[in-house]
């Protein structure tokens, strides 16, 4: 569902070359990728850096003062959002040719899709698909971005293992997170196994995938009473795995008002993108260890904190 791409600084410089039809296709990319999509980069950050500068800089000759402005818009959004995510560590020598040949050489490794470039790069893995300004709208994998942003994902239930369904849907969209957080106001009252179970696999996932997992915390909220003693379960799981990861639970009081603690539907928000699923943290079964039905589909996440934000009155001191 959450997609990495590689962007060539350089592409800025062919946009601004183009006029109105280099800006407008550079804004359509960017505006796609704030979807469901990061931007591989370097330790250092280097593509960030580049990219911003020469946005900063170009003079856009014939291009409207609005286009501009969408462009740095987009720009400020994907950086606000943590969008540029550390793929490619440190290279050894910053030559252009070696670069090239660096990110070439990790690119399939490091689960790039798609690699955005002026010019092509003969080095480059044939299963990541090489665009370019003028192509990127009509290629397969913008079809399938675009699906995926659409349409989120509807799955039958067995369709995954555990370790499946977060391979293919939620391993891009956690690895680079600091927060993840569950509104589940559900967790651990009806079919409270297969939550905890669930709670389980996904803490086992994020400390064995996530970059850094001794850095990222993760929150359930639930109105449910038994919900910190079922998570304190996790906890002990995980601790006798060798694993570290922060966990806590907020438990809200349910209220007489229309506006109810928490929404009806289940939802994960990171720092980085939010998603509604449809069934909450009971999606996996424990007996067959196997996917639940389940639906997930993306979600605006500043509405997404809005509804915990809501909350708090409601929340358990």
């Amino acid at each position: 569902m959450v997609y990495y791409v590689y962007l060539d600084p350089a592409v800025v410089t062919q946009a601004s070359q183009h006029g109105d039809a280099g800006l407008s296709s550079l804004i359509g990319i960017l505006r796609g990728l704030l979807a469901n999509t990061c931007i591989a980069d370097f330790d250092d950050e280097r593509i960030r850096q580049e990219i911003g500068a020469l946005v900063q800089a170009a003079h856009w000759p014939g291009c409207t003062e609005d286009g501009v402005k969408c462009l740095k818009m987009l720009l400020k959004r994907m950086e606000n959002q943590r969008r540029f995510i550390p793929v490619f560590g440190y290279p050894d020598d910053d030559r252009p040719e070696q670069l090239a040949q660096h990110i070439a050489h990790n690119a399939e490794k490091k689960g790039i899709d798609a690699y955005v470039s002026p010019t092509k790069n003969e080095t480059i893995p044939s299963i990541v698909e090489q665009l370019g300004l003028f192509t990127f709208s009509s290629s397969h994998f913008e079809t399938r971005r675009q699906e995926s942003a659409t349409n989120g994902v509807l799955l039958q239930g067995g369709d995954h293992s555990s370790d499946g369904f977060f391979k293919a849907y939620f391993l891009k969209a956690l690895k680079h997170a600091k927060r993840v957080e569950f509104v589940d106001r559900l967790f651990a009252d009806k079919y409270a196994d297969h939550f905890e179970y669930t709670t389980n696999q996904i803490l086992r996932h994020i400390s064995s995938n996530v970059s850094d997992s001794s850095r990222i915390s993760v929150t359930i909220h639930s109105i449910a009473p038994r919900a910190e003693g079922r998570l304190d379960h996790c906890r002990k799981t995980t601790s006798q795995q060798g694993r570290n990861i922060q966990t806590e639970v907020h438990v809200y009081d349910e209220t007489e008002s229309m506006d109810t603690c928490l929404h009806h539907d289940r939802f994960l928000l990171t720092d980085q993108f939010a998603f509604e699923i449809g069934r909450g943290l009971d999606l996996f079964d424990m007996c067959h260890k196997k996917n639940r039905d389940v639906s997930v589909s993306f979600k605006d996440t500043k509405k997404v904190q809005a509804i915990i934000d809501a909350s708090a009155g409601c929340k358990r001191k």
